[in-house]
């Protein structure tokens, strides 16, 4: 996963840096330099990808951040076709919202005009669109959080739910019979299927007639 730190917590890593970490490092410094006579808060942030198992650190990016009202907002500065800013919102700890979900959304509010010359109005008009979208995202987390912890809890009841080991996926076997399922970004993906596989003609004719039995 990655681990967003600042300056101190940064250099306390002992990382050996790159061309490229350096690289990077430098542009978004050269960036918050830019940016810090409009948003005195701005600072640097460094994405650290850190492996749980083994505890190893790599250097991923750095962003130009700060916050409103406890939201993290993001700056960058494109330059094709001509140099604008773009903001936009941090959404990494909405675990149950992809990107289709965070579209749909977004869609709802037309975006503000890009900012080719920063100023406090500018950013302020889209830190209030960027807002919007955020809180409907926290909304919609929790409604997708509580219906997946509702069926979990469904399944919690039942004897026979074999797990797989991380918890995100499962089945239930029963008289031939097997129900399927996974948690996949907010979603729960179901199947109902038969176990034992019917094949034949016969096993088709016994089907719809519902008079099939496995023959296990």
């Amino acid at each position: 996963m990655i681990c967003w730190m600042d300056q101190k917590s940064f250099t306390r890593l002992t990382l050996t840096p790159d061309y490229r970490t350096t690289s990077e490092i430098q542009r978004a410094q050269g960036l918050l330099e830019e940016v810090l006579p409009t948003i005195p808060d701005a600072e640097l942030l460094y994405g650290v990808f850190y492996n749980e198992n083994t505890e190893y650190c790599t250097f991923e990016q750095s962003r130009i951040c700060f916050r409103r009202n406890g939201i993290l907002f993001r700056i960058n500065k494109q330059y094709s076709p001509k140099p604008t800013y773009t903001i936009d919102i941090d959404t990494s700890d909405f675990k149950h919202v992809d990107l289709h979900m965070q579209a749909r959304i977004r869609d709802k509010y037309p975006a503000p005009h890009r900012i080719g010359v920063l100023s406090e109005h500018k950013v302020n008009i889209w830190v209030d669109y960027l807002t919007k979208i955020w809180h409907d995202l926290e909304h919609l987390d929790r409604e997708r959080n509580a219906h997946i912890a509702a069926h979990r809890s469904r399944l919690d009841k039942l004897p026979d739910v074999k797990w797989n080991k991380d918890r995100d996926r499962g089945s239930i076997e029963r008289n031939g019979v097997c129900y399927s399922f996974r948690y996949e970004t907010g979603t729960i993906q179901e199947k109902v299927s038969l176990d034992y596989g019917p094949c034949t003609l016969d096993d088709f004719l016994a089907l719809s007639d519902n008079r099939y039995r496995p023959k296990c």
